[in-house]
């Protein structure tokens, strides 16, 4: 089974690229088994999906932060409107 896993499984940094995809579109279910088995064995790979999952809800859960720290930014009031869109959906 290690040697299968080894073999097929993903490396930490594809694992990284898909718990941040994770967040814009669906996983398939071999990604999602995949990312779920390296999870088991690489406790740095599981630490960082928690530290993202983490952050994502902070942001949801207080939206006027992330408006705060947008107009501190300067972007164009139509990224803004973008973006503020993409937090409402989810």
């Amino acid at each position: 089974m290690l040697k299968f896993f080894l073999k097929h499984g993903l490396s930490c940094r594809d694992a990284t690229r898909l718990i941040s995809e994770s967040r814009e579109r669906h996983l398939s279910f071999w990604e999602k088994l995949k990312l779920r088995l390296l999870c088991r064995c690489c406790c740095y790979t599981d630490r960082y999906r928690q530290q993202i999952e983490a952050v994502c809800s902070q942001v949801e859960n207080h939206p006027e932060c992330c408006e705060e720290a947008l107009s501190e930014l300067g972007l164009c009031e139509e990224s803004r409107a973008r973006m503020k869109a993409r937090l409402r959906e989810e």
